[in-house]
């Protein structure tokens, strides 16, 4: 009887086999539809494998994109280009600090494609790009980009979607100096030290102190990129304000700041050396001379003067006075933007002289 039920059961099984249900049709690699909907066409089709349930498949990191293509989205968002600055928020939102700075401007300066200028979008995202972190994850400051850190104190300074804030807008441009010292071995990042030494002379957003403002000044003229700086700098010289009274030091600085074709400084030596300060003691006429043929051909008001300037000169000081005052405007025929400091940054200035 056993012999007989277990020829029947091997009878059924070959059976099977040799009549398998045509409701399923097999693949070449041997696994059925059903099995290749739900776990795939596995690597060997003898044996189809499912992820157990407590095994759950790792999240894709999301691919890095780079400082390039970051600078081609940001372009292509400047001229409205929604996708690209959408791509430009998930970049920042994955950890992308330039990202973040970026979509920050665009916010802060109108020109975020279907939103236009949001304040509030613009805080979170400089915050994000300046944000700093310890490997465990845990806030640690806001030291990370400089950049974005600049930007915040402009907001608080003039009270873009914040409260206007002098003394939160000085914290901010604190922050954004020292982070920029600490990655450039102690150069100054000039417009947030501008701002700086402006609040340390006047006492607007800190307390007053004109000792650190000469050396904050001195520091701004030192990187040959701000004729503000040479300008503030002699003007304390020539006052001894924070510091001994030095009409050279003034004349120095004041010639510098006059490169960048800074009027201002142009008329401040004119007047010195009318006086014949920080020289010889006597009036070097040769010396304003040149200096009124420069503002001449800057602005036609200082022909008369350069005309005048010139007739109380020899024929031979004429000759070196217009030969000192051409050298000066062959080598620097064109005026130079000026910086503005009320405006957000999205890079380094690239200001030299």
């Amino acid at each position: 009887m056993k012999k007989s039920l277990l020829f029947i059961m091997l009878a059924s099984v070959q059976a099977a086999f040799a009549n398998p249900d045509t409701s399923q049709t097999l693949p070449q690699n041997g696994v059925n539809a059903t099995e290749q909907a739900i776990f795939g066409v596995p690597n060997n089709p003898a044996y189809p494998y499912t992820q157990p349930q407590n095994e759950q498949p790792k999240p894709k990191k999301p691919k890095a994109i780079d400082s390039q293509e970051i600078k081609r989205l940001f372009r292509a968002a400047q001229e409205g280009n929604v996708v690209a600055a959408e791509t430009i928020k998930k970049a920042a939102n994955n950890g992308n600090r330039d990202a973040a700075l970026r979509y920050g401007y665009l916010a802060h300066t109108g020109k975020l494609p279907g939103l236009g200028t949001n304040y509030a979008t613009a805080m979170k995202a400089y915050k994000k790009a300046a944000r700093q972190k310890d490997k465990q994850g845990n806030e640690i400051g806001f030291y990370a980009n400089h950049l974005a850190a600049y930007n915040i104190g402009l907001m608080y300074l003039q009270g873009q979607g914040v409260p206007q804030s002098a003394n939160e807008a000085y914290r901010w441009f604190k922050i954004a100096n020292d982070t920029y010292q600490e990655k450039k071995h102690n150069e100054v990042f000039f417009p947030a030290a501008y701002h700086i030494a402006t609040a340390l002379q006047t006492g607007v957003g800190t307390q007053r102190d004109d000792k650190e403002a000469v050396k904050m000044w001195k520091a701004i003229a030192n990187s040959n990129k701000s004729p503000e700086a040479n300008l503030a700098y002699a003007k304390m010289a020539l006052a001894g304000q924070g510091m001994t009274p030095n009409s050279s030091i003034a004349i120095d600085q004041l010639n510098e700041a006059a490169k960048s074709w800074n009027m201002e400084a142009m008329l401040m030596l004119i007047k010195l050396y009318e006086k014949g300060e920080g020289t010889t003691g006597k009036p070097n006429k040769v010396a304003v001379a040149k200096w009124y043929i420069v503002l001449a051909a800057a602005s036609k008001k200082y022909k008369g003067k350069a005309a005048a300037a010139l007739s109380a000169l020899s024929q031979d000081d004429q000759r070196i006075a217009q030969k000192e005052a051409n050298v000066f405007l062959n080598n620097r025929s064109i005026l130079p933007d000026p910086f503005d400091y009320k405006a957000p940054l999205y890079e380094n200035p690239s200001r030299q002289r």
